[in-house]
């Protein structure tokens, strides 16, 4: 049984699980999963899943550079374990829950929650004044302002509120720590998926409310709406 599996999740990264900790057995799944699968593994953002045997700071800290080297981009891990989410939180790690199926509702789907952190100050704006290209991700803990073209497989991901002001066709998440009072305000609707603290809805969702001008999405009852302003 292989140790390493490359998951579909209903996160909107993809999910490396491990189910064992073999250093050197994983090193090698790695490698191999690399070479055959080359376009996934060029940049790709991914959350390490850590199994549910005991599991040394140093043997994360191992992993991490063993995705690094095979050219994936870990942004967080999957774990109880409150030494590895401490250590993870303080390199710049994001915490996730366990990955929930998701249930279609008739404007959204929605995804897992990921864990909600208040915060008592306000955050810094981000604002994205160059092409993001295919591959490529902005993060910012706070809100995201965009003024240029963000191509198709990017992802643009805000804790906080985001404007779209110039062609998007990559993916969209706002409250990505949980934030339920984000909104996403935009014209016309290109981006392949726009997500709101988990609760997410397709480009063909969205499309029909393209003759609205601009518009908001904010989420009511755990359900993306979309507003004319």
């Amino acid at each position: 049984m292989a140790l390493v599996e490359l998951k579909d999740s209903v996160f909107p990264l993809s999910v490396v699980s491990l189910s064992s900790i073999d250093l050197d057995r994983i090193e090698d799944e790695l490698e191999n999963l690399a070479f055959e699968e080359r376009a996934f593994f060029e940049g790709a953002s991914v959350v390490l899943q850590l199994p549910q045997t005991e599991v040394e700071v140093s043997d994360l800290a191992q992993m991490l550079d063993m995705l690094h080297n095979v050219g994936l981009k870990p942004v967080g891990i999957i774990s109880d374990d409150a030494s590895l989410t401490e250590y993870a939180q303080q390199i710049g790690l994001g915490v996730f829950a366990e990955p929930e199926v998701a249930t279609e509702t008739d404007e959204a789907e929605s995804k897992p929650e990921i864990q909600v952190q208040h915060r008592e100050v306000p955050l810094p704006t981000k604002v994205i004044r160059h092409a993001v290209r295919s591959g490529q991700q902005v993060y910012s803990e706070g809100d995201i302002i965009i003024l240029a073209p963000v191509s198709s497989g990017a992802d643009i991901i805000a804790e906080g509120n985001i404007h779209i002001y110039a062609p998007v066709k990559g993916r969209v998440f706002a409250g990505a720590k949980g934030d339920t009072k984000a909104s996403v305000f935009v014209q016309n609707v290109e981006a392949e998926m726009i997500s709101i603290a988990g609760i997410y809805a397709l480009k063909d969702q969205l499309m029909r409310f393209n003759d609205r001008g601009l518009m908001m999405l904010s989420l009511e009852d755990k359900r993306l709406k979309v507003r004319g302003i």
